[in-house]
C-alpha cells in the first residue's frame, strides 16, 4: 500500500498595512496677516491581513499651533476603505518665515497590536512679507519768500509679495491748490520703483505757515491689496517777506595823484547786489 501521497497547500496572505499617498509632503504658502491657505486632502487606506477594524489617530511633531489636520482619529473597518485627512495650516499672529513639521499615522488593529511603524508626512508653511506701499519721506517742508518756488522729488516703492505693477493715483487737497502740485497723477511700479515731483510756489501768497496734503492711491495687478494703500504726505509751506536793505553812507575821492587827502565825490551812484 505504498507509496502514499498527501497534497500540501501553503498560502500566503498580503500583510496588513496602511497606504499613504505617493506624496509624502504638503506644502503651503501665505502673506503675513492675509488669508489662509486653501486646505489640502490626503486619502489613506487599510489592506491585507488585518484583524478589522482597525483604529488610527494622527499626532502632531513639536510645537506646530499653525497646523491643524481633521480628523485626528478614526477607524477603518475593512480593507481598500479610504479615510480623507484634511490638512489646513493657519496664518493668524505667525511671522514672516518657513514653518515645518511632521504629521504621525499610528494604527492599532482589533486586539490593540500596531500594525506596522507610524506612517509619516511633512507640512511646511511659507509666509512672506505683505506688499507694502512706502515713500523715501514721510512728510515736506519748504521755506520761500514771496515770489519764489522750491520743488523736491518723491520716490515710491513696494516690499514684501506683490502682484506687479503696483499701481498708484497721486493727488492734493483741494485747499492747497493754488501753491503745491504734483508732476504725475498717477504712475507704477514694475519691479524698480517709482516716483513723482512735488513742487511749491510763493508767487500770490502772503508771509504766513500753509500746510496741505498728498495722498497715493495703491494697488497690485487684478486690484490685488497693498498695505499703506492711502499713504498721506504732508506738506508745509512757510512763506517770509522779501527782505528789506537799507543802505548809507559816503563815496569819497582822492583830492590828487598822491591821495594826500579825501573828499566827498559828487554825483557818484553806487549799485549793491
Amino acid at each position: 500500500g505504498s507509496p502514499q501521497t498527501v497534497a500540501v497547500t501553503f498560502t500566503v496572505l498580503p500583510p496588513c498595512k496602511i497606504t499613504l499617498p505617493s506624496s509624502s509632503s504638503l506644502a503651503f504658502s501665505a502673506v503675513q496677516g492675509g488669508a489662509n491657505p486653501t486646505s489640502q486632502s490626503m486619502v489613506l487606506a487599510a489592506s491585507g491581513n488585518c484583524l478589522w477594524p482597525l483604529s488610527w489617530h494622527t499626532t502632531i511633531s513639536g510645537t506646530a499651533p499653525w497646523l491643524n489636520v481633521t480628523p485626528v482619529g478614526g477607524t477603518f473597518a475593512a480593507s481598500g476603505q479610504p479615510t480623507t485627512l484634511v490638512v489646513a495650516p493657519t496664518v493668524s499672529n505667525l511671522a514672516p518665515g518657513s514653518y515645518s513639521s511632521q504629521v504621525s499615522l499610528s494604527v492599532t488593529d482589533s486586539s490593540g497590536v500596531q500594525v506596522g511603524l507610524p506612517q509619516t508626512f511633512s507640512v511646511t508653511l511659507s509666509v512672506v512679507q505683505p506688499c507694502a506701499l512706502q515713500a523715501n519721506a514721510s512728510s515736506l517742508t519748504f521755506a520761500l519768500v514771496v515770489g519764489a518756488t522750491a520743488s523736491q522729488k518723491i520716490a515710491l516703492s513696494d516690499t514684501g509679495s506683490c502682484a506687479l505693477p503696483v499701481s498708484w493715483n497721486i493727488s492734493t487737497d483741494s485747499a492747497s491748490s493754488a501753491w503745491l502740485s504734483v508732476s504725475s497723477s498717477s504712475g507704477s511700479d514694475t519691479g524698480s520703483g517709482g516716483g513723482f515731483g512735488v513742487s511749491v510756489t510763493a508767487a500770490n501768497l502772503a508771509p504766513n505757515t500753509y500746510k496741505g496734503t498728498i495722498t497715493v492711491a495703491a494697488s497690485g495687478s487684478g486690484q490685488a491689496s497693498v498695505l499703506n494703500n492711502h499713504l498721506s504726505i504732508p506738506v508745509t509751506l512757510t512763506v517770509s517777506g522779501q527782505p528789506t536793505v537799507n543802505v548809507s553812507g559816503s563815496v569819497n575821492a582822492c583830492v590828487d595823484s598822491a591821495c594826500s587827502a579825501s573828499s566827498p565825490l559828487a554825483g557818484a551812484s553806487v549799485k549793491l547786489e
